[in-house]
């Protein structure tokens, strides 16, 4: 484990009497602001890297600009913003200034979702053996992809979820939490596959009884490599920030961020960290390196 140190700034939140955030559940930082979906308020939030207020956008309903029950939040290539709307059945898609763009109506319930440059993937919340299925800005159906790992395929559909994905230039990620993978993609290929750590290296054989996580939070791509942010048993409020190899998936460090989170979002090339985080009020945080 990496002995780091810590400067934390509260950026929005945490006082009794602030209600900027209510019940605060995704976050993204990307192209110079900060994006959090509230459950509160059913509302999409924007922020500068300051913590400035920006612009709002949504409530609760089922008609255009309204979300029912949102289960994903990403900013993809375009720079918009794509909400999967689990409840409604359909991807929201909001621009970088707060406006309604578009809807994408799925024929799927999804699980989590990963935009690309031309199309976006989507990862099923069921018990098939499709690991994800690109569906186009008009919502029609391209081709499904199945698992690309034996150990995944038929196995139990609680080992299959994919909960956290990332996208980088010619390549993306995505993580299982209760298999303890993750696959790390170049371009539509994969390129190696790794075994999530939780904040100590791999001593084990994979096996489906042996899951650490109390939590995958996030997954984000940096300099450096891949990290996974997660909160793991038996202190289930410690974020770990576990980074891997980019070419070949290998565990390298992990460290420890000093605030409790739900959510960490950090811009590729940053050193700064954004915690989400509602112990013991709703609240987002700026965690950067001490410089030693």
């Amino acid at each position: 484990m990496e002995e780091t140190q810590w400067l934390v700034d509260t950026l929005i939140g945490g006082e009794p009497d602030d209600t900027t955030l209510f019940l605060p559940g995704f976050m993204a930082f990307e192209n110079g602001y900060l994006l959090v979906y509230d459950y509160g308020d059913a509302r999409l939030k924007a922020f500068d890297p300051s913590g400035a207020w920006l612009w709002s956008f949504g409530h609760f309903g089922d008609g255009p600009g309204e979300f029912r029950n949102p289960a994903d939040v990403i900013v993809g290539p375009d720079g918009l913003l794509w909400v999967l709307d689990q409840g409604a059945g359909r991807i929201t898609r909001v621009s970088p200034a707060g406006e309604l763009v578009d809807i994408i109506p799925l024929g799927m319930t999804a699980w989590r979702i990963l935009p690309t440059s031309e199309e976006v993937f989507v990862f099923p919340a069921d018990a098939s053996d499709v690991f994800f299925q690109s569906v186009s800005t008009s919502g029609d159906l391209g081709r499904p992809t199945e698992y690309p790992t034996q150990q995944l395929v038929g196995a139990d559909w609680r080992l299959r979820f994919v909960e956290a994905t990332a996208f980088r230039a010619g390549g993306w990620a995505a993580a299982l939490r209760q298999a303890d993978l993750f696959l790390a993609y170049r371009d539509d290929a994969l390129q190696c596959m790794g075994m999530l750590t939780a904040g100590a290296p791999v001593t084990r054989q994979w096996a489906a009884s042996d899951n650490v996580f109390e939590s995958l939070v996030s997954i984000g791509w940096q300099r450096a490599g891949l990290e996974v942010y997660s909160r793991a048993l038996p202190d289930s409020t410690t974020v770990f920030i576990d980074r891997y190899d980019a070419d070949d998936c290998a565990y390298e460090a992990s460290a420890m961020l000093s605030v409790p989170g739900i959510a960490v979002s950090v811009e590729p090339g940053d050193d700064s960290y954004f915690i989400l985080s509602r112990d013991p009020l709703p609240a987002i945080y700026e965690a950067r390196r001490r410089p030693s």
